[in-house]
């Protein structure tokens, strides 16, 4: 199975760590494929920066508002 998770975050960090745990436990399931894909609005509170050190840990994308 094939999942795409699309998260929209504006100065949420606590909610996509929570999200990005609930994924790392998904991946360990070998017949469940995902993308995540997170818009961010332009966080300022850490956001942006933990989920830019994700990049690579999963099939993910992250969309960033110009400021």
């Amino acid at each position: 199975m094939f999942l795409s998770v699309v998260t929209v975050a504006f100065r949420n960090y606590e909610g996509v760590v929570k999200t990005w745990r609930s994924l790392r436990n998904l991946a360990r399931d070998p017949s469940i494929t995902f993308e995540w894909i997170v818009v961010d609005g332009g966080s300022n509170d850490g956001t942006a920066e933990f989920l830019e050190k994700l990049n690579g840990e999963f099939n993910f994308t992250l969309h960033q508002r110009e400021r």
